[in-house]
């Protein structure tokens, strides 16, 4: 999704030796730490709290793509972003946001 095909392999590797539930944690962690993070930057930004927040925003992809293989479903997930993202665009033309 967000990664070249020799970083996807790094990534199935991660998930084989440390296994699902161990990234599954992985991903709670990060998410915890991406909220702060944009916590903290809205509160005072700087170009620390930005880089830290970009940081925790990639650590956070990372976990997403591997979610999206242990579950199998990298030929839903775009199918649903699509569809959410049309229904997004539905909405603003109504201007309920």
């Amino acid at each position: 999704m967000w990664t070249n095909e020799s970083q996807q392999k790094v990534l199935i590797q991660a998930l084989e030796k440390f296994g699902a539930p161990a990234q599954i944690n992985m991903v709670i962690e990060e998410c915890a730490e991406l909220i702060q993070a944009i916590r903290k930057h809205d509160r005072k930004p700087s170009d620390a709290t930005r880089n830290n927040l970009l940081e925790e925003m990639a650590d956070v992809l990372i976990c997403v793509e591997q979610l999206v293989y242990i579950s199998y479903a990298y030929e839903d997930i775009p199918k649903i972003i699509a569809r959410k993202i049309n229904r997004l665009s539905k909405r603003m033309e109504k201007g309920e946001y």
